[in-house]
């Protein structure tokens, strides 16, 4: 039986930050710019995250909450060749199997499905091997690049995911063939992968709480819940998810970015900048 493992780089950016310099292992840690700019926070450290520092927030609001923190700019060149070496690991033979399925759904988030016909090498079984693989991934991982991941290991990707959601920051959650929905059943809803902004807020409002109250809606109340993608988001609810892993290369990325002097631009300065971005 083929198996899926989601492999999760949470606090990537962080990571990566702190390898190129290690004096940052014992200071909080945000990215996305300096204070004294109109930007964002794109990524925080966990000790930041404590102190209520979040992707989205303020740089200043950031820096009222923690005045600590090194403030970083970020570069997605050094993170894209970080990814570069992880996912060279994730296809060598002797870590996932000759001919494993690699996608990449983000620069920090890949699935990996093994146990598929010729997805075999020296040292890698065949079939329901996830476990076993998994923790080759995080061994090497951990020790040829000093990167500490969360892995889930289910035969849907959805289950996976949610797997190795729950197995954040550095471990490990093995959901057995069979009994997916009995593992997701009493876990919070919000959990569910792609859901839309704000959709755990309504769907706790109509007192669907857990992924078994949402597992439990018929299609007509998804819909209406959730949209057209309703019936979609129940079955993976159940653990059941039937899209297949869709073998892709890192995520690469081209960026352009214009600070703006002041807050409150006109709707035509804007505009024009966003016409010279794109």
């Amino acid at each position: 039986m083929a198996e899926i493992i989601h492999v999760d780089l949470d606090g990537f950016f962080i990571a990566v930050e702190r390898q190129l310099d290690p004096r940052l292992a014992a200071r909080p840690v945000v990215i996305g710019g300096q204070p004294s700019t109109h930007g964002v926070v794109v990524a925080a450290c966990a000790e930041a995250t404590r102190r209520g520092v979040r992707p989205g927030l303020s740089l200043a609001v950031a820096a009222t909450r923690c005045p600590d923190a090194a403030f970083l700019d970020g570069a997605v060149e050094r993170y894209l060749e970080a990814s570069a070496a992880v996912d060279e690991i994730l296809r060598d033979a002797h870590t996932t199997g000759a001919g494993a399925a690699v996608e990449w759904t983000a620069i920090d988030s890949v699935f990996i499905e093994v146990g598929t016909p010729g997805c075999v090498s020296p040292g890698v079984a065949a079939s329901g091997d996830g476990l076993r693989v998994a923790e080759r991934i995080r061994e090497r991982l951990q020790r040829e690049l000093g990167f500490e991941v969360a892995c889930g290991i289910a035969t849907t990707r959805a289950a996976a995911q949610i797997a190795s959601r729950m197995s954040r920051p550095r471990g490990l959650l093995y959901a057995m063939p069979g009994y997916e929905a009995r593992l997701l059943a009493p876990l919070d809803v919000g959990l569910l992968p792609d859901l839309p902004v704000g959709a755990r807020q309504r769907l706790v409002m109509e007192q669907v709480m857990t992924l078994g109250d949402l597992a439990g809606l018929s299609p007509e109340r998804a819909k209406a819940l959730l949209g057209s993608r309703g019936p979609s988001f129940v079955r993976c609810a159940r653990g059941e998810d039937d899209r297949p892993i869709d073998r892709s290369q890192p995520p690469r990325s081209i960026a352009r970015e214009v600070t703006l002097t002041h807050p409150g631009a006109p709707e035509a300065e804007l505009a024009e900048v966003v016409r010279h971005l794109a």
